[in-house]
């Protein structure tokens, strides 16, 4: 039979929560899982960070600007927690190419990154996050990717959007993680509650991709290990589905057709035993769930908590009785919007059954009245009147961040999440997910069943109940951040022991500032800094009873996330191209102009012939210097990987060439034969060459005076090959202005450290007291402001000037109550 109370146990053991103390020892159990869970939520609070963009594509030569936003996640305020947010822009292959630390206040920052002309074009990564967002793993990590194209070869016309491929010959050293290898079609399940468990009814969500991982749509069937048809099966979205089985003992097998292949799928393998959890979420008013077990599974009391962004919201205590399944009704009321983790577990904190729903009680933003014209007038005044109300017509006092945009040049992309639908669902789920405003744009039964499916075929957990119910003890890595600070550690130079009482004294001379600390028994330190902007000299000093000690000093800098892979859907343009060729759209081959003449590449006296015969013959009068710079793959900060070096407790870096092959392996390690590689230097502008075989190597004699900390940065070129398979390989070395060589000093190190980046402002042209400028105006992002207020009426206006083309425009508007966008 299905008991009625456990509706009156979820209401009394609610309000346990808050304060009662259970005295049954059972009852103390369980409850005591769900006392760690909000204390762990006080005691290691999480944060979500968010960021708005200008734009969702763009053009070399462009800038990318952003508002970012940083709130608690349990409430979703705005953050009075960590102070320093970490914005990066990546390159299509992982690397960082620029990375800043913005300054929070309220919970918001902004800043830009520019896209300048000499890059690639290709699908580049910004991410944000605090330092403590760590703590829990690199997944929780804000991620967005951005088509770049080409910049236009006529300017203004947007109309043809190509990305020019990397010449083959312009190896780069790739650290993005590798996107998985899948099967021409790949079927994932995902049982209800986590297990399939034998004579139950087990509710399966499953998952269908292809071969590149995108979703497939599919029909299908069941067959148990007999190949007797059991149950079928079809999508309902985004390659998502369910069906419902009674397994027995044995194999079973999901048999689909594709592509006129017969292509089968082992399911999970059922337990003899265990719990099955189903739970119906259509009812508008309330949570329904029904727990099921086996005749042989041991009848204990159990507990199930309710939790959500890492708050426990409803615990309830189940006593099954007999074979009856039990059943229980919670009022969505008693549950906030977002994800529910619902978790069954028993008094030793075993965990049985686990499944994710969302309880919605409306992501409805606020209405906007603007004065939107139909058609504006080339470069003319443009007054855009906002008024903001909430769904109960309330007006909105708040600072918001507005974009308005060339409908004309808009580039649609696959991305349409916005702050709510981050903060209230894919923050908490693992991974890109696609189009996530489809399951909120209306209150339908396919939208409820496809939101539903999308949290079942969820097998990560942001929010780990262990870990937050005490089982498994957790490790904070890195604190709170309340300013620029600057933590490390203090080493023994030669066991690399920790070093407890040293005194650690740090200078920053600009803007000039001076601070002591004293080591703790595991050698660490920290120092909170003034803010200053910009990177600055650092000075550390360490000493015990006022004299200069022999150690490692340390920082704990090293905490940058890894790149992820992309998914399919994240480089595919829904307008542009629809088929998996279009991975890179319209990609064009690189012209010769960026190609240097391998006939030539190993005579480095001939300045005037290192480019092709194609290229123009202005553009053969630039130096040796300028020419590999144009064609370098990257100009590397030696400083800044010295630094790296040495924050791991190594001071030996090598010489010239160990750098060269720690950071370039695939440019100067052997690959099929022991090939003779040419390196052609470059050295403060004036060329010098040596040829080095990888058994026994010459080097000149310019690097045996000149140590790797007198070399500022260098650029080095693509490895080039000969029809002989000869190697060549450019290097332009840039040395400090000081050539004194650089000595250890006993007990000091000098590095760098980054303050806070520049905040630039949007320029926005014009046009009232000057004649109309004869050049062509074609901004694709006509405004943008990351701090537009509203007054106690909820009215705000903006005024700028429209470009030269635009007749229609896109408003978009986010802020921590929601996004609104208008055309």
């Amino acid at each position: 039979m299905k008991t009625q109370i456990t509706l009156i146990l979820s209401i009394l053991f609610s309000s346990l929560i808050y304060g009662q103390t259970p005295q049954d020892s059972t009852t103390q159990k369980l409850y005591s899982f769900v006392k760690n869970i909000n204390t762990f939520n006080h005691l290691y609070p999480q944060e979500k960070a968010y960021l708005h963009f200008d734009n969702t594509g763009y053009f070399l030569g462009e800038t990318i600007w952003f508002k970012a936003y940083v709130v608690t996640a349990s409430d979703l305020q705005p953050s009075d927690l960590s102070k320093v947010l970490y914005a990066e822009i990546l390159t299509p292959e992982g690397q960082i190419m620029e990375s800043k630390k913005l300054k929070l206040e309220n919970g918001q920052a902004h800043a830009d990154f520019m896209l300048k002309d000499s890059l690639y074009a290709g699908y580049y990564e910004v991410r944000a996050y605090t330092k403590s967002m760590l703590n829990f793993g690199e997944d929780v990590v804000f991620s967005r990717v951005f088509p770049v194209f080409d910049k236009p070869k006529q300017e203004g016309d947007y109309s043809t959007k190509t990305m020019t491929a990397r010449s083959w010959k312009r190896i780069v050293n790739s650290v993005r993680e590798p996107s998985p290898k899948y099967k021409a079609l790949n079927m994932e399940f995902y049982p209800e509650g986590g297990n399939l468990i034998q004579g139950l009814s087990n509710k399966v969500a499953f998952r269908i991709t292809g071969d590149q991982g995108e979703p497939v749509e599919a029909t299908g069937v069941i067959q148990n290990s007999g190949g007797q048809e059991v149950t079928t099966f079809t999508t309902v979205h985004e390659g998502m589905g369910s069906f419902v089985l009674y397994p027995e003992a044995g194999i079973y097998t999901a048999v689909i057709t594709y592509q006129g292949k017969e292509h089968k799928i082992t399911l999970p393998v059922s337990q003899s035993e265990g719990y099955a959890m189903q739970v119906n979420n259509l009812d508008v008013e309330n949570l329904t769930i029904q727990i099921d077990r086996t005749k042989t599974t041991e009848s204990e009391p159990l507990g199930i908590t309710f939790t959500c962004r890492g708050k426990a919201y409803v615990f309830d205590i189940l006593e099954p009785t007999g074979n009856e399944p039990i059943s229980l009704t919670i009022p969505k009321e008693s549950l906030p919007t977002g994800v529910i983790q619902i978790t069954l577990f028993n008094t030793s904190g075993r965990i049985f059954a686990e499944r994710l729903a969302f309880v919605n009680h409306g992501i409805t933003g606020y209405t906007t009245n603007t004065n939107i014209k139909t058609d504006y007038k080339p470069l003319s005044p443009v007054k855009i009147e906002l008024e903001l109300r909430d769904h109960q017509n309330h007006p909105i006092e708040t600072t918001f961040s507005l974009s308005v945009r060339d409908s004309d040049s808009d580039i649609p992309t696959n991305y349409t999440g916005n702050l709510q639908t981050d903060l209230l669902l894919t923050s908490d789920l693992k991974g890109y997910i696609n189009d996530p405003t489809y399951y909120f744009e209306e209150d339908d039964i396919r939208r409820k069943l496809s939101l539903d499916l999308l949290l079942m075929t969820q097998g990560w957990r942001r929010y780990d109940w262990q870990y937050m119910s005490g089982q498994k003890s957790f490790e904070v890595k890195y604190g709170i951040e309340k300013g620029l600070t600057i933590e490390g550690r203090v080493l023994s130079s030669v066991r690399k022991k920790e070093q407890e009482g040293i005194d650690v004294t740090m200078w920053i001379l600009t803007p000039y500032q001076k601070g002591t600390c004293i080591t703790d028994s595991q050698g660490r330190f920290n120092l909170l800094l003034d803010d200053f902007k910009g990177r600055q000299n650092l000075t550390l000093e360490t000493r015990k009873k006022g004299k200069l000690q022999h150690s490692r000093i340390l920082l704990d800098r090293l905490f940058i996330p890894e790149s992820r892979y992309y998914s399919y859907q994240e480089t595919i343009l829904p307008v542009l191209s629809r088929s998996k060729e279009a991975a890179i759209i319209n990609s064009t081959e690189p012209s010769l102009e960026n190609t240097i003449d391998i006939e030539y590449a190993s005579d480095i006296t001939i300045k005037s012939h290192i480019l092709k015969e194609a290229v123009v013959v202005e553009k053969k009068k630039k130096s040796l210097q300028e020419t590999v710079l144009e064609n370098a793959i990257e100009i590397l900060d030696v400083q800044q990987k010295l630094d790296d070096v040495r924050d791991e407790a190594d001071m030996e870096t090598g010489d010239f060439l160990d750098f060269l092959d720690r950071y370039y392996p695939q440019q100067f390690r052997k690959s099929e034969r022991d090939s003779t590689v040419t390196i052609s230097y470059i050295y403060n502008n004036r060329p010098i060459s040596t040829e080095f075989r990888l058994k026994g190597m010459k080097v000149p004699d310019i690097f045996s005076y000149v140590g790797m900390d007198n070399i500022e940065r260098i650029s080095i070129s693509p490895l080039l090959f000969d029809e002989k398979g000869n190697n060549f390989v450019y290097v332009d070395i840039f040395p400090h202005d000081d050539m004194q060589r650089k000595k250890y000093k006993k007990g000091i190190r000098e590095t760098t450290f980054q303050g806070y980046g520049n905040v630039s402002h949007f320029p926005s042209p014009d046009y009232s007291s000057v004649k109309l400028p004869d050049e062509k105006d074609f901004r694709r992002t006509l405004y943008w402001n990351p701090n537009v207020k509203t007054d106690m009426e909820g009215k705000a206006s903006v005024d700028f000037y429209n470009n030269k083309v635009a007749k229609n425009i896109i408003i978009d508007i986010e802020n921590i109550k929601g996004k609104e966008v208008v055309q």
